[in-house]
């Protein structure tokens, strides 16, 4: 009898151990949408006329949140309507703009920034810089329900992720903010 509970505790355990391998993930790395989920986001999708929470893979939740708890880790692009884009870059003391527009190039989106950014210092200063136009390639995929782009040429993971924020409110504080 001894020898029967010694086998269903060794039992036990490894049918543990076995559950716990399978529920561990193997890397905390987000799996990269197939060309097949990439196309059918894209067909069902209206990008514009909305928000997107910007940041980095290392500020991005798991439920397609950014962590906005840092200094220079959260930013926000809008879409427009008329297929022009602003982009807002929040830093503790300084606030970056740059606008320009968005144009689909076979199952990329192509973001053409203007080459003028403007920074919003915390003393009421505006700098206002001119610098190369230049486009960031992003493609689109769904997450957890949300609208969601890759930057595609970045260093590091780079994504824009359907906020949920009001559209009017982002484009009246974009123009609050280009005013001061």
């Amino acid at each position: 009898m001894r020898g029967f509970s010694i086998f269903i505790l060794a039992l036990m355990v490894l049918s543990c151990n076995s559950s716990t391998e399978e529920n561990t993930p193997k890397s905390t790395k987000r799996k990269q949408p197939t060309q097949a989920d990439q196309q059918q986001v894209q067909n069902s999708m209206n990008i514009y006329g909305k928000v997107y929470d910007a940041g980095a893979l290392n500020v991005l939740n798991k439920d397609c949140s950014f962590n906005k708890d840092c200094d220079c880790c959260h930013d926000e692009l809008i879409i427009n309507i008329d297929k022009t884009i602003n982009f807002i870059s929040y830093c503790e003391g300084d606030i970056h703009l740059m606008s320009g527009f968005i144009q689909k190039r076979g199952e990329l989106y192509e973001l053409v920034f203007d080459g003028y950014s403007t920074t919003k210092t915390s003393g009421n200063e505006t700098l206002e810089y001119q610098v190369s136009i230049f486009t960031k390639k992003v493609f689109a995929t769904d997450c957890n329900g949300k609208i969601q782009f890759l930057f595609v040429e970045e260093e590091t993971s780079y994504y824009a992720i359907e906020s949920g924020n009001s559209y009017t409110e982002a484009v009246n504080e974009w123009k609050r903010l280009n005013a001061l």
